[in-house]
């Protein structure tokens, strides 16, 4: 962990939720928001507002700048 500014959540974690997901950019005050699935597929996300559904049932890691 880097100043809270890394995040490692693991897929139970999420349930699928995006409100969770969500509260993860609050807590962490992010700016750029890095999300890693299972398949190795990185997608930068800025603001970290929209997030479809499908792909957050796969995330495996959220890097927080």
């Amino acid at each position: 962990m880097c100043e809270g500014k890394v995040g490692i959540v693991k897929n139970s974690e999420i349930k699928e939720s995006f409100e969770e997901v969500v509260c993860l950019e609050v807590e962490y005050h992010a700016r750029r928001v890095v999300i890693k699935t299972m398949e190795g597929e990185s997608r930068e996300v800025l603001g970290f507002r929209r997030i479809f559904c499908d792909f957050v049932k796969h995330v495996t890691r959220i890097e927080l700048d």
